[in-house]
């Protein structure tokens, strides 16, 4: 399980990564996929009854974070990079 703390720390460095490759289309959007796959590891590992609220929450920041490394995905196809 990765703890809260660690998952901000990665944020922060892929953050600082992202900003640092703005020039370079394909490293930024290689940059933006591992941040976007990063929410889908954190968020995807809590499972809490249904009826709970946090459930609610985590399933919710899960469905944002699918969404937004699909859309990451589609982009970096375009670029021609695999994700393997």
């Amino acid at each position: 399980m990765m703890l809260y703390d660690l998952y901000q720390e990665k944020c922060l460095q892929l953050i600082d990564r992202i900003k640092k490759s703005k020039s370079d289309k394909k490293a930024y959007t290689q940059a933006c996929y591992d941040l976007a796959d990063l929410k889908v590891t954190y968020y995807g590992q809590f499972h809490y009854p249904e009826c709970s609220k946090l459930a609610k929450f985590y399933d919710a920041q899960l469905g944002f974070a699918l969404r937004e490394r699909a859309e990451i995905v589609d982009k970096l196809h375009d670029l021609g990079i695999e994700i393997a």
